[in-house]
């Protein structure tokens, strides 16, 4: 079997910071994970992490 890789590069330019922001919402039922899934987002993408609960 042979193994296809492929390459994809974004179809914007970016000259600066971006105009948009965005605001991430994780919801789920209480215990699924939510608060650890949403902090480890945030530390990927280098983000702040706001809880709801605090």
């Amino acid at each position: 079997m042979e193994s296809i890789t492929t390459t994809t590069t974004p179809s914007y330019t970016s000259s600066g910071p971006s105009a948009h922001k965005h605001i991430w919402l994780i919801t789920g039922p209480a215990g699924c994970g939510k608060s650890t899934v949403a902090s480890h987002l945030a530390s990927a993408l280098h983000l702040p992490f706001l809880e709801g609960d605090d």
